[in-house]
């Protein structure tokens, strides 16, 4: 089996006991019998020499119904791999169970080894034990796959549908739901349109690609929007454990005037990519960061919010992350009890880790802001620092993208489930894309969000992914982000 000689050949002992984790996705694959192609409902479809891969988002706190379908290029019968994700901590395999309410119409009985399946790798858990407890499900996950064999014709599709979430690991504490009806949500409420102030201050001084005033605060006002958020790199920023004056003298300015004129603020700490590769080693820069910079501006209007984190990512996710808010903010409330702070959840700030956040349960003042940047050859074609440079002419047909729909209702539906609001902090198209395309998405999007009532950020206002000709001093998205 090919899942099987992989694990040999790496060098993974089956006899060591793994780490339990939580799994944010489930993976079916199929593998013996040649397929013209397969398709999954949500998540994605990968062929490796006649093998398939399938993998798809999963949530711990709600069931989620995925079809699969086959394409038989030939008669015969191959093999139906039920999963998970594979992932190592150091020597150590993971073991991130996912639990399997229905496949094929199948109900299961109680938590025994159903007929037709084998589990051939190692022995299937008890009736009464993790992750099953007895319940009218079955469990598997990469260490552990359910295997079946099944017939296939050629020129008949197969459908699967599969019911599936992500087992709780013992000790695993749920996040409280708040009532939905919070701070917060009147905070989110004077949020719709807004713009990031991107490529200024986010990499060390003097890195910059644009510069912003004044003049560009009254621009964004008079074109509509209602907020701003602003990216910046602290950790190239603070002096002597403060902000740094020379920086506030350019950075308030902007700020005040933003307020003045009624955008709310959005005040980030971008870029600190040491603190996702260790954040052990950095974090205490980091609380400390922020406790300077809740210090410097504990006195400012509410329309100032704090946003902690930047796109998480690398080591920086789950329960490291979550202590880290905790300690960040437990510091913020200590100088501004009542600011609304925002938060991204893990995986670049995807919808897909927002079952991964742990928040404070008292505290009602955090909207937690995710980033979408799908279809993501689309967005970034050109750019070369995803290696994507050699990228160009994908067009963009004005058509919401199945993935986006997706990542927005599933912020949605979390936003419900927990009683907490959700923003768009992130979303743009390089200008490498033509000009027509970039409209077209940029609408699409901002429709998209505003129909599911969340606020939304345009990235950025006026170097690569642009709404602002600086040069010739006029839009290039403007109507199209404000539906006109």
């Amino acid at each position: 089996m090919r899942v099987l000689m992989l694990m040999i050949l790496a060098g993974v002992a089956l006899a060591d006991e793994p780490l339990l984790r939580m799994a944010r996705e489930g993976r079916v694959e199929i593998s013996g019998l040649k397929m013209e192609k397969v398709e999954v409902s949500t998540g994605n479809a990968v062929n490796d020499d006649g093998d398939w891969t399938l993998s798809f988002p999963i949530d711990w706190w709600r069931w989620r119904e995925v079809e699969v379908k086959f394409y038989p290029a030939e008669d015969g019968r191959g093999e139906l791999h039920l999963g998970g994700p594979w992932a190592m901590d150091g020597e150590r395999e993971l073991r991130q169970e996912v639990l399997w309410d229905q496949v094929d119409d199948e109900g299961f009985d109680g938590g025994s080894l159903p007929d037709e399946w084998s589990s051939p790798w190692r022995e299937y858990p008890k009736a009464k034990g993790w992750p099953i407890d007895g319940r009218d499900l079955v469990a598997s996950w990469h260490g552990r796959p359910l295997v079946r064999e099944m017939s296939f014709k050629k020129g008949e599709s197969v459908s699967i549908k599969l019911i599936v979430r992500a087992a709780m690991p013992p000790g695993f504490v749920q996040a409280k739901r708040l009532s939905g009806n919070t701070e917060a949500h009147r905070a989110a409420s004077n949020l719709k349109r807004g713009v990031n102030l991107g490529n200024c201050w986010e990499g060390a001084q003097g890195t910059g690609a644009v510069s912003f005033g004044v003049d560009d605060i009254d621009q964004i006002a008079d074109a509509g929007f209602d907020h701003i958020r602003v990216p910046v790199g602290w950790h190239h920023r603070l002096k002597e454990g403060k902000p740094s004056p020379e920086f506030l003298a350019k950075l308030e300015p902007v700020l005040k005037r933003a307020l003045k004129k009624d955008l709310v603020v959005v005040l980030n700490w971008q870029a600190f990519d040491d603190l996702c590769g260790d954040p052990e080693g950095n974090s205490a820069e980091f609380v400390k960061g922020w406790t300077a910079i809740a210090e410097h501006f504990k006195g400012w209007p509410e329309g100032l919010i704090f946003e902690l984190f930047n796109e998480p990512h690398g080591r920086l996710e789950a329960e490291v992350l979550n202590r880290l808010h905790t300690s960040v903010i437990g510091e913020i409330r200590q100088r501004s009890p009542e600011r609304v702070l925002m938060v991204d959840p893990g995986g670049w700030a995807s919808s897909d880790a927002m079952g991964s956040l742990h928040l404070p349960d008292d505290d009602d003042r955090i909207i937690v802001s995710i980033h979408c940047y799908d279809p993501f050859r689309f967005t970034h074609q050109g750019a070369e620092w995803v290696g994507l440079g050699d990228v160009k002419d994908i067009t963009f047909d004005g058509k919401l993208p199945s993935v986006v729909k997706r990542r927005l209702d599933d912020a949605q539906a979390w936003s419900k489930h927990f009683g907490r609001p959700v923003h768009l902090g992130e979303f743009g198209a390089y200008r490498t894309a033509d000009d027509n395309s970039r409209g077209r998405y940029a609408k699409a999007i901002a429709e998209a969000a505003e129909e599911r009532r969340i606020p939304w950020c345009w990235w950025e206002w006026k170097a690569g992914f642009g709404c602002w000709d600086s040069e010739n001093d006029e839009p290039f998205l403007i109507q199209e982000l404000m539906g006109e």
